[in-house]
């Protein structure tokens, strides 16, 4: 599915400017860019003002597609001239082209962290404009990474902003975007389809090639699953010709070669499809390459040519994981469980059916289909009371004009009356009011426990204040995983009660251990245990908690282990894994919240458990770096990891004795 992300015009001095950006971009795309050696030239004889920022922030913009590590060195110095200058405007809108580079280049943790600071930025000066712009692109991080429920609340909150402003680009921007996540799920194509057409009619009215070119392709996407081929054709042969010229001709080429392969006209679609992989590659455009290398392994599946379409997908696999598009990897795990079915490796088969099954439940589910539904529904009342207050705010005034009249009529008259049933009353409610109090205290206690039972106290005090809790980005955290061995075979000789038991039992201990070592527990996952240290609450002692925490949870089970041999009882042995890196930590969920963290440093976490041993304690480099000052460990080598190449990994087996310091 494609999406819409907003270039904003820039007002006063650097409105033209950006128009000219836009239009180059999209008629150079392949080519040297005129305008950029001009721009350079021109930048050097700009005195350090406004306008210098302004040139600077249009370079950066247009280099971010093709040059994005170029545009962030012009972002920044234009980003640290306009805080030298104060200038909150050029601030803003470097901040928004540095996340939209990071974003062209896969790298998702500063995206969203330049988006956040941008959209600050914007709120704290009240720039409409610039508050429409980074909501709406929030929404496409938050839709990147499969967190369609988020995705749709900054989309949104986007619309009204660009409606206030009367920018029809804008509005049909955002109406695309929220139709993509209707289109992300079978039973909301419809309202899908409703909102891209809104678009469509806009796009059309301005003569947008990039608004229309992005609805005509995600139009003919809902048409081709539904199976109605020739409306798909229809609608992608528009699209290519509004993409004529753009860098998103790719992408349409990409599905009109995925409908032909519907329609069993498989080597014209392998030629679109290259076609359009050797455009994306030529842009190094990472998502627009990934959409195409599982677009030929669909269609060499289909062909029947199993071991190419079998090494397309595993290059799409690795790309996507590198850019962390979940919903793209979602289908290329689909794609090589159903290869490896058919090349007869019934095990591999398997193994990617689960890792199918498993995003696609993360990515969409009952609960985020309430969720997006409530959102919406939210939306709608909203502006149906906005509409209802303007056509009735002329007859309220009238009405309280003749209230007014009223009022001064029978003051007089209910003064007295009032004043009796007051001194009557006063004393009844004073009792009431305190009895309620002390009830609605009660039950604040009995709520704040809950809530800090579920989440961080700072976060959940956050949400209490806000009525929602911000994401953050933390650039060191250490993970930890467990994970019981043989824990499928020994559930199938206790019953679920003593299974779940026993699990409690454990579970109890390492919550208790986490607290010791102010380790925040994260979750758990059937027989998963899942924690980090470092966080909400940034420290410099992250690694050496976590591995002292592990090493207790290692003791605890080898004591439990050796009093179940002992009563002859059966018994779990346990693997842990733990890594560090950056990750995104925040609240996910509107009734059941839920706090939780993202990134590939969780999946590196998650696989150093994976090849842990039973009893051991298996860490990355990036944790051995941090500790290995202070615990004694074991070098491994390089073990290859699925998905993330050759890893070097250490056991750690105790913590180093220390010697005394002298006074």
């Amino acid at each position: 599915m494609k999406l819409c992300v907003i270039f904003p015009a820039m007002t006063q001095a650097g409105s033209s400017l950006i128009l000219i950006v836009i239009l180059f971009v999209s008629i150079t795309a392949n080519g040297q860019n005129p305008r950029i050696d001009s721009l350079k030239q021109l930048i050097t004889s700009l005195p350090e003002d406004s306008t210098r920022v302004n040139a600077l922030n249009e370079l950066a913009d247009i280099l971010k597609t093709e040059l994005p590590m170029q545009a962030i060195q012009y972002a920044e110095v234009a980003k640290n001239l306009a805080q030298t200058l104060n200038y909150q405007l050029g601030i803003g809108y470097a901040q928004k082209t540095i996340g939209m580079a990071y974003r062209n280049s896969g790298d998702y943790q500063k995206v969203f962290d330049y988006y956040g600071e941008s959209l600050k930025t914007f709120e704290s000066i009240n720039d409409t404009l610039g508050m429409a712009n980074m909501l709406n692109n929030l929404g496409v991080f938050y839709f990147d990474q499969g967190v369609y429920d988020k995705a749709i609340e900054y989309y949104l909150r986007s619309l009204p902003l660009s409606e206030t402003l009367g920018d029809k680009s804008r509005i049909a921007t955002a109406q695309v975007n929220i139709g993509s996540v209707y289109a992300m799920q079978v039973n909301t194509w419809d309202m899908a389809i409703e909102y891209y057409w809104q678009a469509f009619d806009i796009a059309q009215e301005l003569g947008n090639n990039e608004i229309l070119g992005t609805v005509t392709d995600n139009m003919g996407d809902i048409y081709m699953k539904k199976g109605q081929y020739d409306s798909a054709q229809y609608y992608l042969e528009k699209s290519l010709d509004a993409n004529a010229n753009s860098i998103y001709l790719s992408f349409s080429l990409n599905l009109l070669g995925e409908v032909l392969g519907k329609e069993g006209k498989y080597d014209e679609a392998i030629k679109y499809q290259t076609q359009a992989y050797e455009l994306a590659k030529q842009q190094d455009a990472k998502p627009e390459m990934a959409q195409t290398l599982l677009g030929l392994g669909n269609s060499l599946k289909e062909k029947g040519e199993l071991a190419r379409a079998y090494e397309y997908y595993k290059q799409a696999e690795s790309l996507v994981k590198e850019i962390g598009a979940r919903a793209v990897l979602k289908d290329v795990y689909n794609g090589l469980a159903q290869t490896n079915s058919l090349l007869g490796k019934f095990k591999e088969a398997y193994e990617y059916k689960t890792l199918f099954a498993a995003i696609k439940d993360t990515l969409f589910n009952t609960e985020t289909d309430k969720k997006i539904r409530t959102v919406q529904f939210t939306y709608e009342i909203d502006k149906k009371q906005g509409q209802i207050d303007a056509i009735t705010s002329k007859n309220k005034l009238q009405a309280l004009e003749l209230q007014q009249t009223r009022f001064v009529t029978y003051a007089a008259v209910f003064a007295g009356i009032v004043l009796l049933v007051l001194a009557g009353g006063m004393f009844n409610r004073y009792r009431f009011i305190r009895r309620t109090n002390k009830i609605i205290e009660q039950e604040k206690s009995r709520s704040d426990k809950l809530l800090l039972n579920i989440l961080p106290a700072d976060t959940a005090e956050e949400l209490k204040e806000k009525g929602s809790a911000q994401a953050r980005s933390y650039k060191n955290v250490t993970i930890l995983f467990t994970d019981f061995k043989g824990f499928t075979e020994l559930s199938a000789t206790l019953s679920p009660p003593a299974l779940v038991k026993e699990i409690h039992y454990c579970y109890m201990a390492f919550d208790e251990i986490m607290m010791r070592h102010g380790v925040e527990k994260i979750k758990t996952i059937g027989d998963a245990y899942m924690a980090a240290g470092g966080l909400p609450k940034p420290n410099d002692s992250h690694a050496f908690d976590v591995t002292l925490a592990a090493i207790e949870i290692r003791e605890f089970m080898d004591k439990l282990i050796k009093q179940r041999k002992q009563a002859a009882k059966p018994y779990f042995e346990i693997r842990i894994g733990i890594h560090t890196g950056p990750v995104v930590a925040g609240v996910v969920g509107i009734h059941k919240f839920a706090y939780d963290i993202w990134g590939d440093a969780v999946n590196i976490a998650s696989r150093m458990e994976s090849n842990s041993q039973p009893g051991k304690i298996n860490i990355s480099s990036a944790t051995y770096e941090l500790i290995k000052d202070r615990f004694q460990c074991t070098p491994r080598g390089e073990i290859s990891v699925k998905g993330a190449g050759e890893k070097t990994m250490y056991f750690v087996e105790h913590e180093l004795v220390r010697e005394p310091s002298l006074a």
